[in-house]
Formats: C-alpha cells, structure tokens, sequence
C-alpha cells in the first residue's frame, strides 16, 4: 500500500500565490509579435478620440483603391518612412494599419525604435477591417 504525501498549509498557500503570481504574469504579457495589436472592433471607437492619428502604411496605389476615412499615408516601405515618422508628434497616439497586419506591425516597432510610445496596429488590416471605407484619387 501506498503511503500518501499531505501537503502542509503553509506550502499549499505559497504554491497558490506562486500559480496566481505567474497567471496574472502571463495573462498581461504580450508577446512581441503582437505588441500593440488592436481588433478591429475597438478600433473605429480609438480613431475618434483626441489626439489620434491614423496612419496608412500601404502603397500609394492601395490607398487610392480604399483606405479609411481621415487617415494619413506614409508607405512603410519607401526609403523616407523612418525620416517621415520624425515630423509627427511624437506624444499622439497613432493607429496603423495596412493590408493584412504585417506591414502595419514593421511600422510600430519602427515608430517605437524611434521613441513613439503610443502606437497600435489593427489586427488583419484592411482584409478584416469592416468599417467605412473611403476612394479617392490623390494627385488628380
């Protein structure tokens, strides 16, 4: 017959402090690929408050086609992107978004590098992105 091992209060309280340390822990750290990520349910309520720009990080073609209303383009993957970011303020809060989520996550770990702190990125991009859409030419 087994003999069985009973815990004592005392290591039974550390564990559970120990276990509750580690989920709240886990349960607010975000992992660096998706730092910043916001869904696209909460993001038409951001892009109305103060002090928030939005900022297209997409081709100037992609723009033309849709992007959203009243936001910005600064096409993350011309040469001037980073010297662009330098003339926006940097104390704004910024929401970026692109295609699909992964041109827009270059963009704020850029614009964090750079000493932005507030910067959110919309997750799927304009593939998931099911709010009002604008067209417009630019340049005609």
């Amino acid at each position: 017959m087994k003999t069985r091992r009973i815990i004592q209060p005392r290591t039974a309280i550390i564990l559970l402090i120990l276990g509750l340390l580690f989920y709240f822990h886990s349960a607010h750290a975000q992992p660096s690929s998706n730092s910043g990520l916001i869904k696209e349910r909460r993001f038409p309520r951001l892009m109305n408050k103060e002090n928030v720009i939005v900022l297209d990080v997409r081709t100037l073609e992609e723009y033309k086609t849709e992007h959203i209303p009243q936001s910005k383009l600064i096409d993350v993957q011309q040469k001037g992107f980073v010297d662009s970011i330098q003339t926006l303020t940097k104390n704004k809060t910024y929401l970026i978004y692109c295609r699909s989520g992964k041109r827009s996550q270059i963009a704020l770990n850029l614009m964090k590098e750079n000493g932005f702190k507030r910067v959110y990125h919309l997750k799927g991009g304009m593939i998931d992105w099911s709010g009002p859409k604008e067209t417009r030419s630019i340049g005609k």
